[in-house]
C-alpha cells in the first residue's frame, strides 16, 4: 500500500511539473505578444497637404520600437521587417524609424505625413507598420509585431482658385463673339473701333491677331457659328440695317447680304453638329425673328410671335444633335425670358433671374444641360444653368470681376464653358469652365 501510494504521489508530482510548465511557457509566449491594429487616417488625404495618422496596439516591453514607412502603392507588399521594406522599395518616405518608443501595455501615436501625387490624378499610397524589440528577449532588433498594411487614396491637389485671363485682342468697345471647334481651337470675332472685322485665334499653328477686310464696316457686335472642322460662319449687322454674312473655309468668303428684315439689336447665332445654323435679332417693334440654314440654303427669316418685347438682343442656344435650340432675352421686367423650340412651335418661359445688365448669351452641351451668362446691373458676371431639365437659381461669377461689355459664351458638347468679353480696359478677357471646375 505504501508503495503504490509513493507511486500515484509520483505520478501526481509529474502532472504538476507539467501544467507548471506549460503555463511558463503560456507566460513566456504572452510576454511576446506585441500588436499593432490597423492605422486609420484622420480626415482625407489631399495631395501637398499634411495628413495625420492614428496608430493604436500594444508592446509588452518598455522602449519597444515603433516603426512606420509610407510609399506609393505598387506591386510589392510590406516586406517582413522595416529594413526589408526599404531594400525592396527605395525612397520610401520615412515617418519612425528606431526614434519613437512605446509600451509596456497599450498605445495610441500619432504620425503625420504629406503625399503628393504629382499630377491632377488621385494615387495610391500604402502605410506600412512594424514593431521592433531594442532589447531583452528576443534578441535586440527582432520585428516582434507587422507588418500591418494600410492603403489610402491621395485626392489631387485642388485646382488654383479662379480667375480671368486675359487673351490677345484690344480695342474692344462690343460684346466679342467666341467659337471653339472640335480640336480645342478658340476664333474670337469683335467690331473694332474702326467699324471693322477683327478676329484673334488660338490654333495648334499658332496665334494671331487680324482683320477681315472683305467684311468691310460693319454695325453691330458679330456673332459667330463654328464648324467642327474649324469653319467659322460671322454674321453682322451691315450699313443697311440688314444681316451679312462671311465664312472661312481656308480662306474668307463673302460678305454677302442675307436680305432680311432691319436688325434693332446685335445678332446671335448657334449651329449644331450637322452644320445647320439659327441666326436671331431683335427687330421692328422689338419682337423676335431668325433665320435657319438647312446645310444647303438659307430659309425664309421668320417672326417668333407672342414673346413680348424684348429690350434686349437675344441669345440662342443650339446643343449638337440639335433637339435644343432656346432663344433667351430680357423681357419687359428686365428679367431672363426664353422661347424653345419644341417641334415646329415656340414655346415662352419666364425664367425670373435678373435685372439683367446686358443681352444674355449662352449654350448648350449634348446632353441638353443649358447654360446662361450675362452682365449684371453692376458691371459682374452673372451665370443661370439648366441641369437635367431643372433651373438653378442664378447666381454671380464675382472671380470674373467688372467686365466692359456684354458677354459671349461658347459651350462644347462635353460641358466646357468659354465666356468672353471686352474689359474695362478694352482688351479681350475670359474664363474658361474645363475639367470639373473654372
Amino acid at each position: 500500500m505504501a508503495a503504490g501510494n509513493r507511486g500515484h504521489a509520483g505520478a501526481r508530482l509529474c502532472v504538476c511539473a507539467l501544467v507548471v510548465g506549460v503555463w511558463l511557457a503560456t507566460t513566456a509566449a504572452s510576454a511576446l505578444a506585441d500588436s499593432i491594429n490597423t492605422p486609420t487616417i484622420v480626415g482625407k488625404p489631399q495631395s501637398d497637404k499634411q495628413m495625420q495618422f492614428s496608430l493604436t496596439g500594444s508592446a509588452d516591453a518598455t522602449g519597444t520600437w515603433l516603426e512606420v514607412l509610407v510609399r506609393p502603392a505598387g506591386p510589392i507588399a510590406c516586406q517582413s521587417t522595416f529594413d526589408n521594406d526599404q531594400a525592396a522599395v527605395p525612397g520610401s518616405a520615412t515617418i519612425f524609424n528606431r526614434n519613437y518608443t512605446v509600451g509596456p501595455g497599450p498605445f495610441t501615436a500619432a504620425a503625420t505625413y504629406t503625399p503628393s501625387t504629382g499630377s491632377d490624378a488621385p494615387e495610391s499610397f500604402v502605410a506600412c507598420v512594424w514593431l521592433m524589440r531594442p532589447s531583452a528577449t528576443p534578441p535586440a532588433g527582432t520585428t516582434t509585431a507587422g507588418p500591418i498594411s494600410l492603403t489610402f487614396t491621395v485626392a489631387p491637389p485642388p485646382p488654383p482658385p479662379p480667375s480671368s485671363h486675359q487673351f490677345n485682342g484690344s480695342g474692344i468697345l462690343t460684346r466679342p463673339a467666341v467659337g471653339v471647334d472640335t480640336a480645342g481651337e478658340r476664333f474670337f470675332f469683335w467690331q473694332g473701333q474702326d467699324h471693322r472685322l477683327w478676329e484673334s485665334y488660338y490654333v495648334s499653328s499658332g496665334q494671331n491677331v487680324v482683320t477681315v477686310g472683305i467684311a468691310g464696316r460693319i454695325s453691330s457686335a458679330p456673332a459667330l457659328a463654328v464648324h467642327a472642322n474649324g469653319e467659322q460662319d460671322v454674321f453682322w449687322k451691315g450699313g443697311d440695317g440688314r444681316l451679312w454674312e462671311a465664312w472661312w473655309t481656308g480662306s474668307w468668303h463673302g460678305g454677302v447680304s442675307l436680305k432680311t428684315p432691319k436688325l434693332t439689336s446685335d445678332p446671335t447665332a448657334g449651329l449644331d453638329s450637322a452644320g445647320h445654323q439659327w441666326v436671331f435679332w431683335r427687330g421692328a417693334k422689338n419682337r423676335l425673328w431668325g433665320m435657319r440654314y438647312n446645310g444647303k440654303a438659307w430659309g425664309h427669316p421668320f417672326h417668333v410671335g407672342d414673346t413680348g418685347p424684348l429690350t434686349s438682343g437675344p441669345g440662342v442656344a443650339v446643343n449638337p444633335d440639335g433637339k435644343t435650340v432656346v432663344v433667351f432675352y430680357r423681357g419687359a421686367d428686365r428679367g431672363l425670358w426664353s422661347e424653345t423650340l419644341t417641334a415646329t412651335r415656340w414655346v415662352k418661359s419666364k425664367l425670373g433671374d435678373g435685372p439683367l445688365g446686358s443681352a444674355p448669351t449662352a449654350g448648350a452641351d449634348r446632353s441638353g444641360n443649358l447654360y446662361v451668362f450675362w452682365r449684371g446691373t453692376r458691371g459682374g458676371l452673372w451665370e443661370a444653368t439648366r441641369h437635367s431639365g431643372k433651373w438653378r437659381a442664378a447666381s454671380p461669377l464675382d472671380f470674373a470681376g467688372t467686365i466692359g461689355t456684354p458677354p459671349s459664351a461658347a459651350v462644347e458638347a462635353n460641358g466646357a464653358q468659354h465666356v468672353f468679353w471686352g474689359g474695362t480696359d478694352q482688351n479681350l478677357w475670359g474664363i474658361e469652365y474645363e475639367n470639373g471646375h473654372w
